[in-house]
């Protein structure tokens, strides 16, 4: 599944994003990746421009140093939740429909 045809895509798909919507997001980090995928990124992450890289994380299981950079502590501890306290996140009322 990995091969230059799909490192290619990857690279056409998030070079057209940062030029066609450059400021639509600040970063992006996904956590609990396998270290194969860590190994991709780094070899896709060579043909991309610095404007993406640099909002762009991926990280196995050692990820809280860098989400606290950017994270209050609560945000922090939804993130680690286990599935059942999220079932209990708080969340907003829901409005009447018209």
């Amino acid at each position: 599944m990995f091969n230059k045809m799909v490192i290619n895509f990857v690279k056409d798909v998030l070079s057209a994003f940062s030029t066609h919507y450059p400021t639509s997001f600040r970063k992006a980090v996904l956590i609990n990746s396998p270290d194969w995928y860590c190994r991709v990124w780094r070899i896709i992450s060579t043909v991309l421009p610095k404007s993406v890289t640099d909002k762009v994380n991926i990280v196995g299981k050692d990820y809280h140093h860098i989400l606290e950079q950017d994270l209050t502590p609560e945000a922090l501890k939804w993130v680690e939740a286990t599935d059942a306290h999220l079932i209990r996140a708080p969340h907003p009322p829901s409005q009447p429909s018209s």
